[in-house]
């Protein structure tokens, strides 16, 4: 007998079930090797041993050697099909086999069998919204009890991944107040609110997180970033002023330095930084798009050469690969290589649209159309309204990329005016009050009364951070709550700034957009969202009069005097002659147009897309088809 022979093979007539046990103890204990020779001896005394083809399955996935934990789990299933656990494993070594529908379909099966098993609810559940199918997850979510904290969490996940964050926020804030020392549930409530863009919350969120646990770098990193997005400058300011002793040398925190540092317009210390995350973080998309800005001409060429090599390799994340794939497009097209360029930008935005894709989350011209067709409904009327003007936000919306940055920047040099930048309150006011409408714990619009839109307005101002007074308001999706704005808002300005869509779509197809814009990766679902756009402004324009004002951006810049005279006249400001050099105001902008904003008025943008006409075809094609061309 060999001295390394396993008790399975030692035992004349194998007792499988002690043996079993021997196997799984030695398995927990993490004694791999071990476990997995006797789960092969069991099998070769007994080929349909389930649970042993079970056990050495898991061990290969532990091993990374999935396919052949795929052929044991999937032995195992066969010999004892209503095993969650066993349909659990197998759903995960399908998922690194890059077979998600397949690993999907087997969590599935493994819930259904579970019948309101709570811990192979959560594991598997956990793995579906991942896996982008949350909206499976909140229908047997009604058989699951919400007020369990590890169900909770699964539920604002599942309600997130389907972009539900009103709904995310809201479950995450009533179990908070039943399990107010769980950590866990505080900082996924923070992130929830920040992703509905309720800052208050999310911060207030965080800083109970905080207090419940240790102090640790990582999380006074994230604080920070959090504090930015906020524009919390200065609390973000003083955070990182500590973290500078703390991780010196971290990627995250030098390109937040640098943030903080372009805001205050200092651009050579903001490269620095940028150069410095660059060296720590040489696959940071967000890090060398940050360096083309300040790169010198002479080196535009290189640095895309260095962006294409970095997004081919393996290692390079999704997001990474889509941002250096359009930063180098950028620098090509600066250096006038435009074909190259557009080659750059495509593939950029085909990695995003298949990543978009796996999540479930690609653009859904359905529910846009939807959606319109709903506003127009809600708001089939409007009654103009006398009210004191001083008090009312003035609103710039349109399509992202049509110049609304340059309208603020204008209107800001007017006396009493002080520029909001892209402003998320009405968005999340307007995002609440539809969900909370289709709970039916809000009336309708025409059903709205005086006390109803008070509430409504003071939440604006709350989450506006700025006391009522004359402030713009340019977040550019707001063009899609028109009709609640001017139920909050009677008096309030909106200016409707309009471009030629083919170079509105050219701008955004060459940045990447943050979630929520899925159109922005697609040729045609631009031209589809650009034409919602132009529909339901007509619908507005209709429906207010004169009480919105339409700015045709070539016009802005062929004519800005006259055209600045018209935007101080609907706002009823006094017109500033100087209001044109808003170019050496060093006042922040927190959009993709800070770089452009120190600037006087230039025509460098128009006809950009004349340049890719050959590559925008089915761009053209489809902007034709929607009739937003001739």
């Amino acid at each position: 007998m060999k001295a390394d022979e396993t008790a399975a093979e030692r035992v004349p007539g194998l007792d499988v079930d002690s043996t079993l046990v021997e196997a799984e103890a030695q398995h927990k204990r993490g004694q791999l090797d071990s476990a997995s020779e006797i789960y092969q001896s069991i099998l070769n005394s007994d080929p349909n041993n389930a649970d042993a083809c079970y056990g050495l399955g898991t061990i290969l996935a532990q091993q990374q050697d999935f396919q052949a934990s795929y052929d044991y789990l999937k032995q195992a299933i066969s010999l004892q099909p209503d095993t969650p656990e066993f349909l659990v494993n197998l759903a995960m070594t399908l998922e690194n086999l890059a077979r998600p529908s397949e690993a999907a379909e087997s969590y599935r099966s493994a819930i259904n069998l579970a019948a309101g098993d709570t811990e192979i609810f959560s594991r598997a559940g956990t793995r579906l919204v991942a896996l982008g199918f949350g909206h499976n997850v909140l229908e047997y979510l009604q058989h699951f009890d919400t007020s369990i904290p590890e169900i909770a969490l699964l539920k604002s996940r599942s309600e997130s991944a389907i972009g539900n964050w009103a709904g995310a926020t809201a479950s995450l804030q009533a179990i908070v107040k039943l399990n107010p020392e769980n950590r866990a549930l505080w900082k996924e409530l923070a992130t929830a609110a920040a992703r509905l863009r309720d800052y208050q919350l999310a911060i207030s969120a965080f800083q109970h997180y905080l207090f419940l646990g240790e102090e640790n770098a990582e999380d006074l990193l994230a604080f920070a970033d959090l504090l930015f997005m906020a524009r919390e400058i200065e609390k973000a300011r003083q955070l990182i002023s500590r973290l500078q002793n703390m991780i010196p040398d971290n990627a995250q925190l030098q390109l937040l330095q640098a943030k903080c540092l372009r805001l205050q317009g200092d651009y050579e210390s903001a490269r620095q930084h940028v150069l410095a995350a660059v060296e720590l973080s040489p696959d940071s998309g967000v890090a060398w798009q940050l360096r083309l800005e300040s790169e010198p001409d002479n080196l535009r060429n290189s640095l895309a050469d260095q962006c294409l090599e970095i997004a081919n390799r393996p290692s390079t994340s999704v997001r990474n690969q889509t941002l250096l794939q359009l930063t180098a497009g950028k620098a090509l097209e600066m250096s006038g290589e435009y074909q190259q360029a557009f080659s750059c930008y495509y593939n950029g935005n085909e990695v995003h649209k298949l990543q978009l894709v796996s999540e479930h989350k690609s653009y859904k011209a359905n529910d846009i159309e939807q959606f319109s067709e709903k506003m127009v409904e809600l708001f089939s009327e409007y009654k103009a309204c006398s009210e004191d003007l001083d008090s009312q936000p003035i609103f710039i919306v349109g399509m992202p990329r049509s110049g609304t940055t340059l309208i603020e920047r204008i209107l800001a040099e007017h006396d009493g005016v002080t520029a909001g930048g892209e402003n998320e309150a009405m968005e999340f006011i307007a995002a609440r009050y539809y969900w909370n409408l289709e709970q039916g714990n809000q009336s309708p619009p025409q059903q709205l009364n005086a006390e109803n839109l008070q509430q409504l307005q003071e939440q604006y101002w709350i989450r506006t951070n700025l006391s009522p007074r004359i402030v713009t308001d340019k977040m550019p999706h707001n063009f899609r709550h028109v009709g609640l704005i001017k139920l909050v808002f009677p008096a309030a300005p909106i200016i409707y700034i309009r471009r030629d869509p083919r170079d509105i779509c050219l701008s955004i197809y060459s940045r990447m957009f943050p979630d929520g814009h899925s159109y922005a990766c697609d040729l045609e679902a631009l031209a589809h969202f650009s034409h919602h756009c132009t529909k339901l402004m007509n619908y507005w324009q209709k429906l207010l009069a004169d009480q919105l004002l339409v700015i045709d951006f070539e016009e802005l810049i062929a004519n800005p005097e006259a055209v600045s005279q018209r935007l101080a006249e609907h706002c009823n400001l006094t017109w500033n002659p100087n209001c044109l050099d808003f170019h050496l105001n060093l006042a922040p902008s927190y959009t993709f147009s800070e770089i452009q904003v120190r600037r006087p008025i230039n025509n460098e943008g128009l006809g950009r897309w004349k340049n890719y006409e050959k590559e925008l075809s089915p761009l053209i094609i489809a902007l034709r088809k929607y009739g937003e061309i001739d």
